[in-house]
């Protein structure tokens, strides 16, 4: 963003207002430097908190041209200011759905630069004011532009000034009553783009109350859904003032659709530059632990918002490398009980044969998965080798994330890691793994991350996992202890029919397909209501011929077709 007119600086604008320190909503003012009429936006009555003087103002030009934005900043007060800081933020950016136009994505962090649409980080406040300042006396403006040259994506954009004032002992911070949408050109329709600025409030209310959409343009006629997912993504900014109070709306009206994903990214954006109520922060917590609601809003957009809050919620954690005793910090004590709470078995049923639905339950549990593998990583840049026993842990645990913990353990490990090979299996990363921990349990390298405390239920399924004898499974058995039987050779045939009772559709596959199921236990399963357990012990090496000559008879064609995938009889 240039600043112009800085010649003239020590000339500022005068205002013309009606009384001293007043100036009416929806007044008209010129701006002599340009020629352009602006438009006041602020309501008069605002005060200066501690000092009884009146904010200033930003008042925007009342017919913006798309790219480029004018505006001025009005001391409507009685003392002097000294602006210190002017920055800009895209509060939200998404794709246009309108076909045929190309996107080019919004990428980087905060930068100490001049503010360009097209590639600020979102979320993140960029100083557009950099190495200056502007004084103003009572009833004088300082103008600006901003440029807003964007591609292919609908777009939020807020600005805050901070300031300073004689009548008061500390830095000031300002923003104007409207949000500025962007919306980019569509050239082949001619539609050169828009800057439309909004009432915060309104858009607010487009979002809880059904009232009109306060934005126009080719882009929301095509899909008027988008401005509903744009004012969620910037949502936390529409109400920047009682973000608690926004929060609480936007949970109960949208918390258990996907919707919220938008808006929860949108929260912890927010309180990555600005901090957040502890409210608005426990409530971000909550959901980042609930398996559910991280399915529920997989990645979109080129971006995941489960990631996003697990960004702001659990940063980096400080190495502890070398120390001779590991302490567990806040951010590394949520980081155990999310990975606690959110290691769940896919829900069951999920089987279709429709290739969408295939593809949208693909992305939830991958969305899932991926969040965990990044806390994982983050544990492990923490403790190192130490935490390699809670790694395996959760790898013996897991539905669908083997693959990349099996990369995370062999980045960690090094030359001490099992060999590997170039299968991809699930079942021979599982058996691997299981291996190597029979021979290294005992390894205190391994075990030195006191993790039991704040993951009690992988806790107890890593009893359950690691038992060699029935006695040594605990007898509260949720999804995780049934999975971590199902995957113990030592006792899978003892809890086989409890399972095959109780257990649900995921542990009772994995018994079927698994290595370690005696023909007892295939017995067993071949009598499974569930076509696809009956397919896999169709297929199992280990299902005798008695069950198989049974299965021959199965009123499912896949499962009599699967019968030939069988190793006995394909050597037949």
């Amino acid at each position: 963003m240039k600043m112009p007119w800085r010649a003239k600086r020590k000339k500022p604008v005068p205002v013309e207002a009606s009384a001293p320190g007043s100036m009416s909503a929806g007044g008209n003012i010129s701006n002599s430097h340009t020629e352009v009429h602006y438009h006041v936006h602020q309501p008069a009555d605002a005060i200066v908190s501690g000092s009884g003087d009146i904010t200033p103002t930003v008042i925007f030009e009342a017919r913006p041209g798309f790219p480029k934005l004018d505006f001025s900043i009005v001391n409507r007060g009685r003392t002097p200011i000294q602006i210190t800081a002017i920055r800009v933020l895209k509060a939200a950016s998404i794709k246009s759905t309108i076909n045929g136009e190309w996107a080019e994505y919004l990428r980087g962090r905060r930068l100490q630069l001049d503010f360009n649409l097209q590639t600020a980080g979102q979320g993140s406040w960029v100083s557009a004011f950099p190495g200056e300042v502007s004084n103003l006396g009572p009833y004088e403006a300082e103008p600006f532009t901003l440029d807003l040259s964007v591609t292919g994506t609908l777009n939020l954009v807020d600005i805050e000034f901070e300031y300073i004032s004689a009548a008061t002992p500390h830095v000031l911070m300002a923003r104007p009553s409207e949000i500025i949408y962007v919306d980019s050109p569509l050239m082949r329709i001619g539609y050169p783009g828009s800057i439309q600025l909004i009432s915060r409030e309104a858009a607010l209310s487009s979002l809880l109350d059904g009232t009109p959409v306060p934005i126009h343009g080719p882009a929301i006629e095509h899909d008027p859904e988008d401005a509903k997912i744009l004012f969620l993504r910037g949502v936390a900014h529409l109400r920047h003032d009682d973000v608690a109070d926004v929060w609480t709306r936007v949970a109960a009206k949208f918390g258990d659709s996907p919707d919220f994903g938008p808006a929860v990214a949108s929260f912890a954006e927010f309180g990555r530059t600005c901090g957040l109520p502890d409210s608005v922060s426990e409530g971000l917590e909550a959901w980042l632990g609930d398996p559910a609601a991280i399915r529920r809003a997989p990645n979109w957009d080129n971006e995941s918002h489960s990631r996003i809050v697990h960004e702001f919620l659990i940063p980096e954690l400080p190495p502890q490398l070398g120390l001779p005793e590991f302490s567990i910090p806040r951010s590394a004590a949520r980081c155990l009980k999310m990975l606690d709470s959110t290691l769940s078995l896919p829900p069951s049923g999920h089987r279709t044969t429709d290739d969408m639905e295939f593809v949208s339950f693909v992305l939830r549990e991958s969305t899932l998965s991926l969040v965990r593998e990044d806390a994982l990583r983050r544990l492990v840049d923490c403790y190192g080798v130490g935490a390699i026993e809670y790694v395996v842990v959760n790898l013996r645990l897991s539905s669908m994330a083997a693959i990349h913990l099996d990369r995370l353990l062999g980045e960690t490990l090094g030359d001490d890691a099992p060999s590997r090979d170039s299968s991809l299996d699930g079942d021979a990363i599982q058996d691997r793994w299981r291996s190597w921990w029979d021979s290294h349990e005992n390894s205190s390298v391994y075990t030195k991350l006191a993790w039991r405390p704040l993951s009690p239920r992988i806790a107890r399924a890593a009893r359950a996992l690691c038992a060699r004898i029935p006695g040594d499974v605990p007898a509260d058995m949720d999804e995780l202890v049934m999975m971590a039987i199902a995957r113990n050779p030592y006792v899978i045939d003892h809890f086989a029919e409890h399972l095959a009772r109780e257990a649900g559709d995921q542990v009772r596959r994995e018994m079927a397909a698994g290595p370690h199921a005696s023909p007892k236990t295939l017995e067993i399963l071949a009598r499974d209501p569930s076509p696809m357990v009956r397919r896999w012990v169709a297929v199992n090496g280990n299902t005798s011929e008695e069950t198989l000559a049974a299965l021959q008879d199965d009123e499912s064609e896949e499962v009599r077709s699967a019968l030939l995938e069988n190793p006995r009889f394909s050597s037949e």
